[in-house]
């Protein structure tokens, strides 16, 4: 029997585990596909921007406009985006303790996650957080703040200004106004 070194498969094994399940296998590091796109939207990376069309692939670093006549579908695996007319999001390389996070800075997502146990995708606005283990949702972004509705499933909703959060139920909006009192 001839004894092979084992080191070259060690190492690609330990390199493999740490690309796997190191901070840098946070879902926003797979890419989601354009699904469909109608009217004119927009995909910006490193300052470069192009029309979005069907197939394209959108990652880290990536910013997404739709124009008030756009509608852009989004998806990766099960999970899908479908953005509204008149909104944008951006997709960050920093997650911090959830698996996927969404920027959202105007317009409206309507969202599909995938359920888990724990908590993992998070959908971060100008003024509220939403954060689910796994749903179907809105979440709208306007100069008079953001709101959450709920279709199927639980979202924990965190006021940034005031620090203070709740569970939006199946049915009902969480809503956090631009001003305080608004």
């Amino acid at each position: 029997m001839k004894c092979l070194d084992s080191r070259p498969f060690l190492f690609l094994l330990i390199a493999m585990i740490g690309l796997f399940a190191g901070p840098a296998l946070a879902q926003n590091s797979l890419p989601w596909t354009v699904q469909n796109v109608s009217g004119d939207a927009r995909h910006t990376v490193g300052g470069a921007e192009s029309p979005l069309a069907g197939g394209d692939r959108i990652g880290i670093g990536s910013k997404v406009t739709t124009a008030a006549d756009a509608r852009v579908v989004l998806a990766r695996g099960a999970e899908r985006m479908t953005m509204s007319p008149g909104s944008e999001i951006m997709i960050p390389a920093e997650t911090g303790n959830m698996v996927t996070r969404i920027m959202q800075n105007l317009g409206t997502l309507l969202l599909k996650v995938n359920k888990r146990s724990e908590q993992h995708f998070e959908v971060a606005t100008p003024y509220l957080a939403a954060v689910v283990k796994g749903t179907t949702f809105t979440v709208n972004v306007d100069q008079n703040g953001s709101a959450v509705h709920v279709v199927e499933g639980l979202v924990q909703v965190s006021d940034f200004k005031t620090g203070r959060s709740g569970l939006v139920r199946p049915g009902q909006t969480g809503v956090v106004p631009s001003t305080p009192g608004g």
